[in-house]
């Protein structure tokens, strides 16, 4: 059972980490097998085969680092070039095509205000960035968010690697696996927190959610909606700093999560959704809501769950499964 355990976590490990770093890693061992015939005193290997471990060794590191070197290259990521004229504003994307999104003045805030995805059919790739995040103190609900100023206004990467900005207004985030963005206080206890996403079709599994009641890490509830197969989930975390790794011998500041409730509403992945978390004490109400019109009191949750683990935290948004979700019109106000 043991040898069992450690080949799972081995697993575990190595589902999230990049395919350049472990030919890199691969070719580093072939290389010292290589020139010292053994390794750690467990893995030898007989002098007829030392050369071919070599050559070996030598392809991998060099594939390895050929990956490393073309997934950062320049050319690969979006730039964003943004006035305060009525110009227009071009986003290169990836591809050889450019998307040419009109820069009209800034809308009156509304919480219905429309929220509008690119084609689907183009992925913009962005760059591990925090120049849209500040750290200013944000006060206790009501708060509003719609980015339209290009700020995202007090709010946290737990994962700094991870990439998120402001793209026409929305807030991005991609999970390559996982992103966590958080905001407000530690101190929040019970609010009622909405928001409206849209993952944008064929980039991944569409795997979304939003965040309540984190603090200290990865200790938070998360409404998770897996949009392409068609069902939600509540989930609550515990666990260390680590929000990208479940707890294991590899990762013991990962996180550990128990499913709570779980539901197959009906999911319309082409089309923008409604999500709202209703808390007060120990009682969770979670909402799902496809299309543009908001949650109101007439819909009804499709979880109610009573838990105890976390009574305070701040809100936040979620995206793995490499995934690329827009978040807009973000409101939390405080619950009697």
């Amino acid at each position: 059972m043991g040898a069992w355990k450690d080949l799972l976590d081995i697993l575990s490990a190595l589902e999230n980490t990049p395919t350049a770093t472990l030919m890199i890693v691969a070719g580093l061992v072939f290389i010292l097998l290589a020139l010292a015939g053994k390794l750690a005193g467990q893995i030898e290997i007989p002098p007829s085969r030392q050369v071919f471990a070599g050559v070996l060794g030598t392809l991998f590191l060099v594939l390895g680092l050929f990956l490393a070197v073309l997934q950062n290259r320049p050319d690969n990521n979006i730039t964003v070039s943004a006035t305060t004229t009525t110009l227009p504003l071009s986003i290169t994307a990836s591809s050889t095509e450019t998307i040419t999104i009109p820069n009209t003045p800034e809308p009156t805030v509304t919480p219905v205000a429309s929220l509008t995805p690119p084609t689907p059919v183009s992925t913009i790739t962005l760059t591990p960035s925090t120049s849209a995040l500040t750290s200013n103190k944000i006060p206790d609900p009501p708060f509003y968010e719609n980015f339209n100023d290009g700020i995202a206004d007090g709010w946290i990467n737990l994962e700094s690697r991870r990439a998120s900005d402001i793209v026409d207004g929305q807030y991005v985030l991609v999970g390559e696996p996982t992103l966590i963005s958080v905001v407000g206080d530690e101190s929040w206890q019970n609010y009622t927190f909405t928001v409206k996403a849209q993952t944008l079709s064929g980039r991944g599994d569409e795997d979304y959610g939003v965040v309540f009641r984190q603090s200290n890490g990865c200790n938070l509830y998360l409404f998770q909606v897996f949009a392409k197969d068609n069902y939600v989930v509540l989930r609550k975390y515990t666990g260390g700093d680590d929000c990208t790794h479940q707890k294991s011998s590899f990762f013991p500041n990962g996180y550990e999560f128990k499913t709570l409730r779980e539901a197959k509403p009906v999911i319309n992945p082409n089309s923008a959704h409604f999500l709202r978390i209703e808390i007060n004490g120990t009682t969770i109400k979670c909402y799902f809501k496809n299309g543009d019109a908001p949650i109101t009191s007439s819909d009804l949750p499709i979880f109610i769950e009573q838990d105890a683990s976390h009574l305070k935290g701040r809100v936040g948004l979620r995206v793995g499964g490499n995934s690329q979700t827009f978040f807009d019109d973000i409101e939390v106000t405080a619950n009697p």
